[in-house]
């Protein structure tokens, strides 16, 4: 979401009766806002152009697919992207992994992002710029294999095991930029994520 459409999704959702977090949007109101319902029963968080939390992932322009939602790779990259992942974000990155394909597909409609398929170029272009944001994609993504071996689930399209090393192998094999290697080269010896500020729910 852009900053101009923010305004308007903050306008209508104050009109709606919805209400601000005014200390969380005050502090982080350029990059996310967050509302509870008028009944209190769900929240509401808007994303604006980007969302960070152990990393940052640009959404901008990411919303021009054929799809009413981010592409799958998006989606699935903003599960991955969390360095103290949770058991919920692991299973939801589960799901996705065992109910969608990997796409190597460079035609137009896959570029702007398929709603079926999990488009490999985006996690390309995205984790073989940053080490850090890689690095934690690819831990997260032994976490999810391990998962899937604990609670099977049933009937899935995809072989989540099969998957999994799928996307290692796209993450091990794309070309990366010399930030990364560079980045590579100190690894764990210094911090690679941020620790997200939670919002009480």
């Amino acid at each position: 979401m852009t900053i101009i459409a923010a305004k308007k999704a903050r306008s209508f959702l104050e009109a709606e009766g919805y209400v601000a977090d005014q200390f969380f949007n005050r502090l982080h109101g350029a990059t996310r806002l967050f509302y509870g319902a008028p009944d209190g029963r769900w929240s509401v968080d808007v994303i604006v152009d980007q969302l960070v939390m152990s990393h940052r992932l640009d959404l901008r322009m990411r919303l021009g697919g054929p799809g009413p939602t981010l592409p799958l790779a998006d989606l699935l990259l903003t599960k991955l992207q969390v360095w103290e992942i949770t058991r919920k974000d692991l299973g939801d990155a589960l799901c996705v992994l065992a109910d969608h394909p990997l796409s190597d597909d460079a035609t137009p409609a896959a570029i702007a992002g398929s709603v079926d398929a999990i488009g490999l170029d985006r996690v390309r272009r995205v984790l073989a710029s940053d080490w850090g944001f890689c690095h934690t994609v690819e831990g997260n993504l032994g976490k999810v294999r391990d998962l899937a071996a604990e609670q099977p689930l049933p009937n899935t399209l995809f072989d989540p095991a099969t998957q999994v090393e799928g996307l290692r192998q796209v993450i091990d094999y794309a070309p990366k930029s010399v930030a990364w290697r560079a980045r590579a080269r100190v690894g764990e010896k210094v911090r690679w994520y941020e620790t997200p500020e939670e919002v009480c729910h």
